[in-house]
């Protein structure tokens, strides 16, 4: 993932690993934990003070969490209501003609997508209680259709191919979205597209499955030292 530029700032691994999916929408794919470390961990580092400016006078400041501490209740009040958000910002997106700005456009509902769901899938595996680790596993199914509902969207595919790079930068992230586009059936008959998406939310969801499956399982395996 790279972090130089705000285009590329959330881009997932490559689409044939099994951590792919971001943070971030290119992460309205279901984020997968690989994807979250960097902006997870940059917020704490950077509130390290150089040692220059750790002589200074200016008042200490109390660190902020890096993510949104949440549990149980707070998810499943909250879920509904976001994906909600995510889906309003899409169609505004969508009906903005052209392709001015799409780049942009995309990058920040990548970020306002993250800002939530990426806690959450973090918590889905993490939290030290059930009960909030089962409400994020739902809370992360339920923004699994997002991402086809983004990139089957004959509009916001218009969009992209309208938009004329001024840059390689511009030029690499638009192909990364027509390439998403691809993956998702934007261009094949509705009857495939449909068949498509169901696929692809039906592979999704036996993916989370499975990681939770990983996730809560007790077993231990003791290994001596020569093995």
């Amino acid at each position: 993932m790279s972090s130089l530029h705000p285009y590329r700032a959330l881009r997932p691994p490559h689409p044939a690993s099994p951590l792919r999916r971001l943070a971030g929408l290119h992460s309205l794919r279901t984020p997968r934990l690989s994807a979250l470390w960097l902006p997870l961990l940059l917020p704490p580092l950077m509130q390290i003070p150089l040692p220059a400016l750790a002589a200074t006078d200016a008042p200490a400041k109390a660190a902020s969490p890096p993510i949104q501490l949440l549990d149980a209740a707070t998810i499943d009040q909250r879920c509904d209501g976001e994906i909600a958000k995510v889906r309003a910002h899409v169609a505004r997106m969508a009906k903005v003609a052209g392709g001015k700005g799409v780049l942009v456009d995309f990058n920040r509902l990548e970020r306002f997508n993250g800002e939530f769901v990426n806690p959450v899938y973090l918590f889905s595996a993490v939290a030290v209680d059930k009960a909030t680790r089962d409400a994020a596993q739902r809370c992360v199914e339920k923004f699994t259709p997002l991402s086809s509902e983004v990139f089957q969207n004959s509009a916001l595919y218009q969009r992209v191919k309208a938009f004329k790079p001024a840059d390689d930068i511009d030029r690499v992230y638009r192909q990364d979205l027509l390439d998403r586009f691809d993956e998702a059936g934007a261009s094949l008959p509705p009857a495939k597209r449909a068949r498509a998406k169901e696929i692809a939310e039906r592979t999704e969801i036996v993916g989370l499955a499975f990681q939770k499956a990983i996730n809560e399982d007790p077993t231990t395996v003791v290994l001596a030292p020569e093995d």
